[in-house]
């Protein structure tokens, strides 16, 4: 009994010892414990200005203007000092996104206005999201990279023919690395799989404007993108998951990569447009959104089935989404009054429906703004993400390592040799005494010593 007792001591001091010395262990060599995986490259700091924004248009009061002008304003004061924009007057500046800059170059180009945004730093911004593998953050002081970031970045880009910025190799070959050959989809992430509709969509528009959709087996896309295709026969459309339901999100995005692969006629024009004009309201919306509108429209428009909507109606609907308050649109007209639902995103919706309806003349009816639109989120310059850095594994660390294994063994020996005992004492079967005692008996020999 008293060897036992000197042996069972002997473990609980080696391993009460091991919890106190690894904790030392962890801080002496600075080891986080759940270590982030480091991007490849560290974005440099923001500019540190006081500056509100690159364009602060102020006004004391009310001012007329026409829609066109108005939208224009709403849409320049949204770009941040370091170049990039945000979705609502509200947002803080962190909140600048290679996505909301998408949608501002986008209308800006289609109103012709480009010169009314600073188009050097916005550059500036897109480059700065720049990774050596081609892929692109969110903004240069977040992270995530995905098919809607590199999307954003080279359609932002694209518009302001500034493709040479960066390096379009190897963006091409992080697209191409989100590319199955198995069955013609695109993944979220290289790695990342998706039966998402939205990485199809996004990537094949990013191929597209870099000039390089040869490189991927259309036959088989064609194939796999007939997977989201949902059809009754007479009514039919794209889901947003594959084998899905049909939506009219859904809808805009698969005829849009067919359009982009130049075979829109291995779907049936008819059957989808009945789908679409199934959601046609009185008052020439579609589900009494501009967003459904948006995607209606735009399929309607590949599909060369416009003729079907009532054009004044329709731009009637769109512009009773402006809102007078700051000059930019809502999704629904009862949301006019409401300052966060006025968003970037919906000044896109909104003219693009308008440029395919070929209406954008309307834009030039006379406007009053409430109050001119005035940034008035946190100016707080964005912290810029430092990947972790891990240091090597030091003598110290295997030191503990070490101590635990040996204070872990020593504490498993205890325990068989006690059971071994106990085993004798009660006259367990001889076999499990038997194959116990191999082990005790290197201890037993110390313990006599």
């Amino acid at each position: 009994m008293h060897k036992q007792l000197k042996i069972l001591l002997c473990g609980v001091l080696l391993a009460l010892t091991a919890m106190i010395l690894l904790p030392s262990v962890y801080s002496l060599t600075g080891i986080d414990k759940n270590p982030s995986i480091p991007l490849l490259q560290t974005h440099t700091s923001p500019p540190q200005m006081e500056t509100i924004s690159v364009h602060a248009i102020r006004y004391s009061k009310a001012y007329d203007t026409t829609r066109h002008q108005a939208i224009v304003d709403f849409i320049s004061e949204l770009q941040m000092v370091d170049g990039g924009f945000i979705d609502n007057l509200m947002e803080p500046r962190s909140a600048a996104l290679l996505k909301a800059s998408k949608w501002a170059t986008l209308v800006m180009s289609v109103l012709d206005e480009l010169s009314a945004i600073d188009e050097a730093s916005l550059i500036s911004f897109v480059v700065d999201c720049e990774e050596v593998d081609g892929g692109f953050t969110t903004s240069p002081w977040e992270t995530p990279v995905d098919y809607g970031t590199v999307n954003g970045a080279v359609e932002t880009l694209y518009h302001l023919n500034a493709l040479d910025s960066i390096n379009q190799e190897a963006t091409t070959n992080w697209v191409m690395d989100c590319y199955r050959t198995s069955d013609g989809g695109f993944n979220s992430q290289p790695s990342s799989y998706s039966s998402l509709i939205w990485p199809l969509y996004n990537d094949i528009a990013t191929l597209n404007c870099l000039g390089e959709l040869g490189r991927i087996n259309s036959a088989l896309t064609n194939q796999y993108t007939l997977g989201y295709y949902d059809s009754d026969g007479s009514v039919a459309g794209f889901s947003v998951t594959f084998e899905g339901t049909r939506s009219p999100s859904g809808t805009i995005n698969g005829v849009s990569v067919l359009h982009h692969l130049g075979t829109i006629g291995l779907v049936s024009a008819d059957a989808i447009e009945n789908y679409l004009m199934g959601f046609y309201e009185d008052d020439g919306s579609f589900a009494g959104e501009l967003a459904h509108t948006y995607s209606a429209i735009l399929s309607l428009e590949l599909l060369g089935r416009l003729n079907q909507v009532n054009a004044t109606l329709t731009t009637e609907f769109v512009l009773s989404c402006q809102t007078p308050m700051h000059g930019g649109f809502v999704n629904i007209p009862s949301d006019i009054d409401n300052p966060v639902r006025e968003q970037l995103m919906r000044c896109y919706a909104a003219v693009e429906i308008l440029r395919a309806l070929g209406t954008l003349d309307a834009l030039g009816e006379s406007f009053t703004v409430q109050e001119a639109p005035v940034w008035t989120g946190d100016n707080t310059p964005p912290t810029p993400y430092t990947p972790p850095v891990t240091p090597p594994l030091g003598p110290e660390f295997w030191a503990g390592v070490t101590l635990v294994a040996v204070a872990g063994g020593v504490f498993a020996v205890v325990v068989f040799y006690g059971f071994t005992r106990t085993c004798k004492r009660f006259h367990v079967d001889a076999s499990i005494t038997f194959a116990l005692t191999a082990i005790q008996t290197p201890f037993s020999v110390m313990c006599d010593r």
